[in-house]
């Protein structure tokens, strides 16, 4: 769970279309860092804005397992005029992955409905979805299935197709659930029952 508690354990960014051909413009909230505005201007074909958390800090391809994971939950505060936003949830690895580059991570996304307001969404891990614009730009074998397995940044971002005009967003709490049991549990499980046997054993003689 990350929110505005322990947002201090991580690293924060902030983008929009003016990095390249667009002219939005995004605006980090200084009393907090889980929030942000921008204006969306209809310059770019397809504009946008969004908000990364990094998880990654020493920038080193070290992320976060969450392969074994099976639900996000959004608490969030949306004003906009899109009706949708995006969760993109970045992974590092090879062969596509290069340091320094954020652009190089595959972008697992899921599109999800939103409404002006307070919003509490959960989403389904598996339907995660890769960018076709990164699939095309990383041409192959395996580039369109998702890979959660090395998770180095947590986006949100307007949807595509997001409406020009002002927006407002504040992400009060991101989580993630499900079943993670590690290869290290295991061994802890089987040690416990072992003993436990032996210990009947004993009894028994």
């Amino acid at each position: 769970s990350i929110q505005p508690a322990t947002i201090s354990r991580y690293e924060r960014y902030w983008y929009a279309d003016n990095s390249g051909a667009g002219t939005s413009t995004v605006t980090p909230d200084p009393a907090n860092a889980l929030a942000w505005r921008c204006h969306l201007t209809p310059v770019f074909a397809n504009p946008y804005c969004g908000s990364g958390i990094m998880m990654d800090v020493g920038h080193r391809g070290a992320g976060r397992d969450f392969s074994r994971y099976e639900k996000a939950t959004l608490d969030l505060d949306y004003q906009g005029p899109a009706k949708v936003l995006k969760l993109n949830l970045k992974n590092w690895g090879p062969p596509y992955a290069q340091a320094g580059k954020g652009d190089s991570t595959k972008p697992n996304v899921i599109e999800f409905p939103v409404q002006p307001g307070h919003n509490q969404v959960t989403l389904n891990l598996r339907d995660a979805a890769i960018e076709q614009w990164w699939i095309a730009l990383h041409p192959y074998q395996g580039a369109a299935r998702p890979e959660l397995n090395n998770v180095v940044a947590i986006d949100l971002q307007t949807g595509s197709g997001a409406p020009p005009g002002d927006y407002a967003i504040r992400l009060n709490r991101v989580s993630l659930s499900g079943r993670a049991i590690t290869p290290e549990h295991w061994y802890l499980l089987l040690l416990g029952l072992w003993t436990g046997f032996t210990a009947l054993y004993l009894v028994h003689r």
